[in-house]
């Protein structure tokens, strides 16, 4: 009958290291110069495509905000222009509407 403790085939490692016992063979993963060099090669490639995805994310990110500062500046043009407003009810009212759109920390205080 076997042990609750133990793999039912003792488990052999790349070194030569063989237990049957559960805690044994995790204390070896974990201290095993072998596995660990496999491990860290492994590590350094998945690192190195995360790296390589991130620089790709970034520079799309980087092309994408340049067409909205382009976009921006275009609208902000626009906005400055006065526009003309006809309200024809009973009586011919002509509105010249014009709006001032004033930049991050230039905005007017002259209401204080």
């Amino acid at each position: 009958m076997a042990s609750k403790n133990r793999y039912k085939e003792p488990r052999v490692c790349e070194c030569g290291y063989t237990t049957s016992f559960f805690s044994a063979w995790s204390v070896h993963k974990k201290r095993c110069s072998l596995l660990l060099g496999i491990q860290k090669d492994e590590l350094v490639e998945q690192i190195k495509q995360q790296l390589a995805d991130t620089k790709e994310q970034l520079a799309d990110t980087k092309e994408q905000l340049a067409a909205k500062d382009e976009q921006i500046k275009e609208l902000i043009q626009v906005a400055k222009k006065p526009r003309t407003v006809n309200n024809t009810t009973t009586t011919n009212n002509k509105y010249v509407v014009e709006q001032h759109i004033n930049v991050f920390g230039k905005e007017s205080i002259e209401h204080i």
